[in-house]
């Protein structure tokens, strides 16, 4: 054992003096320092070989400690990093709804304002429904329009649109439907129009809940 501390002692002796190898008088002193403070510290180990042991194991606890934390915190990092990856994918995935939603909504408007300058002039303003008795690809009632009234005809998505009738109330045009059906005409349905412009019945009932609401603030 004091054999080889001597040896371990000697080669960072050695290794120091390479390292530090200079010309420089404070610096050789300070070598020089270094060496007797080692060379005091390896004769206490000579002595006691087991405080050397227990040091050396104290390291070692350490090592193991620091090595134990270490794996614990890259397995922290790797849950944050997969976290951090799907909170990303799904960010990106938002944005390109918002884009989706963004670019239908810019085509609704332009659509709805391109219907709103073709409208007739005679429109009847705010909510109004009207009960479709048939949409068809090559069949145009189209000649009739002018010479009816409450009749009325539209092409949309590449087919032609009748509607009849105008109601203010979604109820009457409900029971106006379920009449016309009784007569046989199995295709009618209720279609809401704003401001003569065709919309979705979701559209229709978000603009009546608009009306009431400001119909009740301003009494």
């Amino acid at each position: 054992m004091k054999r080889l501390l001597i040896v371990l002692l000697s080669s960072c002796i050695a290794f120091s003096s390479v390292q530090g190898y200079t010309p420089d008088k404070n610096k050789k002193k300070k070598n020089k320092a270094e060496y007797k403070k080692w060379k005091k510290k390896a004769k206490a180990f000579v002595k006691n070989p087991m405080a050397l042991k227990a040091k050396e194991e104290g390291y070692q606890r350490q090592i193991e400690e620091l090595t134990q934390k270490n794996n614990e915190l890259q397995e922290q990092y790797n849950q944050l990093q997969e976290q951090y990856d799907q909170l990303n994918a799904e960010l990106r995935s938002k944005s390109n709804q918002l884009e989706i939603c963004q670019q239908e909504k810019e085509r609704l408007k332009t659509a709805y304002e391109a219907q709103k300058q073709l409208m007739k002039k005679d429109a009847m303003p705010g909510l109004v429904y009207r009960v479709q008795i048939g949409a068809f690809r090559y069949f145009d009632l189209s000649k009739y329009l002018k010479h009816t009234e409450n009749f009325y005809g539209e092409t949309q998505d590449g087919l032609n649109k009748y509607t009849i009738g105008k109601f203010r109330d979604y109820e009457m045009a409900e029971a106006f439907k379920k009449d016309l059906r009784r007569m046989g005409i199995r295709d009618a349905w209720v279609v809401p129009y704003i401001d003569g412009v065709r919309v979705t019945m979701q559209e229709a009932r978000r603009y009546e809940q608009m009306q009431r609401q400001q119909g009740n603030a301003n009494p």
